[in-house]
């Protein structure tokens, strides 16, 4: 994708700033669950190539915990 954007596997240390995303859209979250869905590697944020800020979020949960099969992902927030 070329601009000022990308987008990529949120970190450990996007928590935060996604939990602000989400916030300012008002999607009700739970952080704890936020967090576990980042470990897992199911979080994607879009982050300002400028400034590396975080300005989108998707979290996404799987059918079957613990599944890591392709296409069994739901769109949570």
């Amino acid at each position: 994708m070329n601009g000022p954007f990308t987008v990529e596997r949120a970190i450990s240390t996007d928590r935060i700033d996604v939990l602000r995303v989400l916030d300012a859209a008002m999607l009700e979250t739970d952080a704890e669950q936020v967090a576990d869905r980042i470990d897992a590697g199911d979080v994607f944020v879009a982050r300002f190539e400028r400034t590396g800020a975080v300005v989108g979020a998707l979290v996404a949960s799987r059918k079957d915990a613990g599944e890591r099969s392709e296409g069994t992902l739901h769109v949570d927030a």
